[in-house]
């Protein structure tokens, strides 16, 4: 009943992480911080897509890394859709 409950409260955070000039950036590293403070971490696919489940509501801070280029800290609402960063 608790997990059913958990799942029931989870919400994806999805996006694509793009380079300045509109590449999308394969392999990138994205970490979701909510507001509790949890972290969920996940790599960006070939084509720069990324999805999250997270038990957070409202808003969380999405940070990503990548290989040669500077880190992108960018806050998103967990229902804001898909997120281009």
């Amino acid at each position: 009943m608790i997990a059913a409950l958990i799942l029931a409260l989870a919400a994806t955070v999805s996006g694509v992480v793009h380079d300045s000039s509109g590449g999308a950036v394969s392999g990138a590293a994205v970490i979701v911080r909510g507001r509790s403070g949890s972290e969920i971490r996940v790599l960006t696919g070939p084509d720069g897509r990324f999805a999250v489940e997270t038990p957070e509501i409202g808003e969380v801070t999405i940070v990503v890394l990548a290989g040669g280029f500077a880190e992108k800290t960018q806050k998103a609402s967990v229902s804001s859709g898909v997120i281009d960063i």
